[in-house]
């Protein structure tokens, strides 16, 4: 089973910051707003692999201790293969600093919003309810 990460970001003002994935083939999640993460590589641990994920998507540096642990869960890919995914919170993100390379737009989600009216990934989606249902906002 594939493992990935999966890290849900907050703006300095507390809104959730998220990707809208490109639409085409092989693309888990295609045209799908989700979380900023991917495969984690052999010999890499999920911690490492999602520092890298956001270096490599977003261009920002964030240190382990930047990263929070949420919680496992398990998704499928566009193979319709089961995976396993590690989830991580980071904080205080400055948006200005933000420079998306990959994925469509950056798109940026407050808990005031109604979540049923974005075409959010079903993880994207449990993963915000989750973190609503804990109060953490």
């Amino acid at each position: 089973m594939d493992k990935y990460t999966s890290i849900i970001l907050f703006t300095t003002d507390g809104k959730l910051i998220f990707q809208q994935k490109d639409k085409g083939f092989k693309i888990n999640n295609s045209g799908k707003i989700t979380t900023f993460g991917g495969k984690i590589e052999t010999g890499e641990k999920p911690l490492e692999a999602a520092l890298r994920e956001i270096e490599e998507e977003l261009m920002i540096k964030l240190k382990e201790e930047d990263l929070d642990f949420f919680g496992n869960y398990k998704d499928k890919n566009y193979r319709d293969e089961e995976t396993f995914v590690f989830a991580y919170m980071a904080r205080n993100i400055n948006p200005e600093k933000l420079k998306l390379k990959e994925g469509k737009s950056i798109f940026y989600f407050s808990k005031n919003e109604n979540l049923e009216n974005y075409n959010f990934s079903n993880l994207a989606r449990r993963l915000v309810k989750d973190y609503l249902s804990k109060e953490y906002l």
